[in-house]
C-alpha cells in the first residue's frame, strides 16, 4: 500500500482500473520508501484504511448550483443540477505520525547545518542530507497511503449509493493531493529548472495542454478542487497557464483560516441556532472577530491559480476527518431530479444568510 497507492487499492478490488487515469500521478507516487516509515506510524494506520476520521475533513453529497464556464464544465462532464460526492481526507494517523517524528528530527538537524529557524514549525534540513532523503521517502509513502485511502472510500461510497440508486455511475472526476512536496520542472528567469515544490495549504493547478493532465481533461486544464468550509459551497476550477507563471502551477486548496486553531478556540464563545428546530444554520457567538465557519472564525478562499468553472453546494450532512498528505476527490453521480425522494428539496430561505440564500437543514 505504501508503494502502490491507489493502484494497490484497485488491485485489491477497491474501485476500477479506469479510476487511475483520473488520479494525480496515475494513483501512485514514485520514490516512496516504506522503510523510512516508523512501526508506530504503520500501527496507527493498521485499522484506519477506508476511514475519514475526525476533524475538518468530510464526505459530502453536493449539487452543482451554478456554472461559470460552460465550455470547461462540458469538458469535465458537469452540468447544473448534477449530484456529486466530494471526499476530503488523507493519510490519517500514519501521515500525522510521519510529520510529528520528522519535525523532531529536523529541529535537531537544522542546528547541525547552521539553519536558524524563526519558528519551530519551519523545521527543515538540506534536501540531499540523510534526514532530508529519509523524509522524502516517508512523505511519498504517506502520499500513497492517502491515495489508497481515498480510493477505498470511493469504492465504499459507490457501494452505499448502489443500495439506493444502482443506476448512479459515480464516475471519478479527479483526485488531487495537497500538503505535499513534489519534484517538478518550471520556468525561472527564462530557463527551465528542476524544483522541489512545497504546497502547504495549496494544490496543483496545471494548465491546458500539460502532459500530466489526463488526456480526456487536457484541453480544459486540470480540475482544481476547492473545498468549502463544512456546510458552505465548494468550487471546481480549471488550471491555467497563468498559474504556471505566477505560482508554479498552484492554487489554494480550499477554505482558509482567519487565525490558527488555538486562538479560534480561545476566542469562540459558543453557538446559538436561529430558525426553527432542525434548521442547520448555527449563529456564532464570538469575541468581536469576523468570519463564517465554526465559531465564526473561518473564512473562504475561492480564487487561486485557476479559472472558476462551477459551484457546488452541500445537500447532506458531512462526515469529517483530519490528517496530513491530504487531498480532494470528486465523483459524479446523478441529477438532483433523479435522486428526488432521497434528497428532496428541503432547503428553506434563511434570513440570516447573505441575500437570503437557502440553507441546508
Amino acid at each position: 500500500m505504501l508503494t502502490g497507492g491507489a493502484a494497490w487499492a484497485v488491485e485489491q478490488g477497491y474501485g476500477r482500473e479506469e479510476d487511475l487515469e483520473r488520479i494525480e500521478e496515475g494513483g501512485r507516487m514514485a520514490g516512496a520508501d516504506p522503510s523510512q516509515v516508523s512501526d508506530r506510524a504503520k500501527k496507527r494506520q493498521q485499522n484506519e484504511m477506508g476511514t475519514l476520521g475526525s476533524g475538518n475533513h468530510y464526505l459530502e453529497v453536493q449539487v452543482v448550483s451554478a456554472v461559470y464556464a460552460p465550455d470547461i464544465a462540458r469538458g469535465y462532464g458537469l452540468a447544473e443540477g448534477d449530484v456529486l460526492v466530494s471526499i476530503h481526507c488523507g493519510s490519517r494517523g500514519l501521515g500525522h505520525q510521519i510529520g510529528t517524528e520528522f519535525l523532531k528530527r529536523m529541529l535537531l538537524a537544522a542546528g547541525q547545518y547552521g539553519i536558524r529557524l524563526p519558528d519551530r514549525e519551519l523545521a527543515c534540513a538540506p534536501i540531499d542530507s540523510p534526514v532530508g532523503k529519509s523524509y522524502l521517502g516517508a512523505m511519498r509513502a504517506g502520499i500513497n497511503c492517502a491515495l489508497a485511502n481515498r480510493q477505498i472510500l470511493t469504492h465504499l461510497t459507490r457501494q452505499a449509493f448502489a443500495d439506493i440508486h444502482p443506476e448512479a455511475p459515480l464516475d471519478l472526476l479527479y483526485d488531487v493531493s495537497h500538503n505535499t512536496c513534489k519534484v517538478e520542472e518550471h520556468e525561472v528567469k527564462g530557463r527551465r529548472r528542476r524544483l522541489f515544490i512545497h504546497r502547504k495549504g495549496a494544490t496543483r493547478a496545471l494548465g491546458p495542454g500539460h502532459p500530466d493532465v489526463p488526456e480526456a481533461l487536457r484541453a480544459a486544464g486540470q480540475p482544481v478542487l476547492i473545498g468549502g468550509t463544512m456546510g458552505t459551497a465548494s468550487y471546481v476550477l480549471a488550471g491555467t497557464a497563468e498559474s504556471e507563471r505566477q505560482a508554479f502551477s498552484s492554487a489554494c486548496h480550499g477554505a482558509g483560516r482567519a487565525m490558527s486553531r488555538h486562538p479560534a478556540v480561545a476566542g469562540a464563545k459558543g453557538c446559538r441556532r436561529s430558525g426553527p428546530p432542525g434548521h442547520h444554520h448555527p449563529q456564532p457567538q464570538h469575541a468581536g472577530r469576523r468570519g463564517g465557519g465554526p465559531g465564526g472564525l473561518q473564512r473562504r478562499q475561492r480564487r487561486g491559480g485557476g479559472r472558476r468553472c462551477r459551484r457546488a453546494g452541500p445537500d447532506g450532512r458531512p462526515a469529517r476527518a483530519a490528517d496530513l498528505h491530504q487531498g480532494l476527490i470528486w465523483v459524479k453521480g446523478l441529477s438532483r431530479q433523479v435522486l428526488g425522494g432521497s434528497l428532496g428539496d428541503r432547503r428553506a430561505p434563511c434570513a440570516s444568510c447573505p441575500a437570503s440564500r437557502a440553507c441546508s437543514p
